[in-house]
C-alpha cells in the first residue's frame, strides 16, 4: 500500500473512531510494524494544519523585516515544539506500558494515536478561523476551544481504552499525563 492511501486510510479509522464507529475504524489501520513506524510521517499533515492555523493569525504583510523574522521564528518554534511532542508521547510510554503491563498493545495505541492526532489539530482549526475572519469574539473562540479540548481528551481516552486496551482511569490518567507533557513542551518554546 502507498504512503497517500495508507494516510487516508488511517485519517478515515480516525475519522470514525470520533464517530464512535470502533469496530469499522480499526479495520482502517496498518498495525503492521512498517505502519507503526509510518504513523510518525503523519508529523507531515500535522505541521501543514499547525502552519495553516498558524497563519491565520498573522496579518497579511508584515510591515518589516524584524516583523518577519519574528514571524518565522515563531512558527519555526512552533512546528519544532510540535515535533517534540509527536517524539515525546510514544517514548515517555514505552516505560509506562511495561509497567501497566501493556506493552503488547503498545504499537497499535501508538499507530491510532498518531494519525488521529492530525485530526485532532485540524478540529482546532474552525475556532480559530472564524477568530480571525472576525466573526467570533475573543470569548466564544476561546469557549469553542474549551468545548473542543474536552472532546479531544474524550477521544483520546476513547484510544487509549481500544487501541491500548487500557482500564478507564488507567486511560484518564494517560490522557491527562499526556496533557501535562504536552504543556511543558509548550511552555518550553514559549
Amino acid at each position: 500500500m502507498s504512503w497517500h492511501a495508507e494516510a487516508l486510510s488511517a485519517l478515515k479509522g480516525s475519522w470514525l473512531l470520533l464517530r464512535l464507529k470502533d469496530d469499522e475504524a480499526l479495520a482502517h489501520f496498518n498495525f503492521s510494524e512498517s505502519g507503526f513506524w509510518r504513523s510518525f510521517s503523519a508529523f507531515i499533515p500535522a505541521a501543514l494544519i499547525y502552519l495553516l492555523a498558524a497563519r491565520l493569525g498573522i496579518p497579511a504583510q508584515a510591515q518589516t523585516e524584524s516583523q518577519q523574522a519574528a514571524i518565522l521564528g515563531a512558527l519555526i518554534a512552533g512546528v519544532l515544539n510540535l515535533a517534540l511532542q509527536w517524539i515525546a508521547w510514544p517514548l515517555v510510554m514505552v516505560p509506562i506500558a511495561r509497567m501497566l503491563r501493556l506493552a503488547r498493545h503498545y504499537g497499535a495505541y501508538i499507530i491510532v494515536y498518531n494519525w488521529a492526532s492530525v485530526l485532532v489539530l485540524l478540529i482546532q482549526v474552525p475556532p480559530q478561523a472564524l477568530y480571525y475572519a472576525g466573526l467570533i469574539g475573543k470569548e466564544a473562540a476561546g469557549f469553542f476551544s474549551l468545548v473542543l479540548l474536552v472532546l479531544i481528551m474524550i477521544y483520546r481516552w476513547r484510544i487509549a481504552r481500544l487501541a491500548l486496551r487500557a482500564p478507564a482511569l488507567i486511560a484518564a490518567a494517560l490522557v491527562l499525563l499526556d496533557m501535562v507533557i504536552s504543556l511543558a513542551i509548550f511552555r518550553l518554546f514559549m
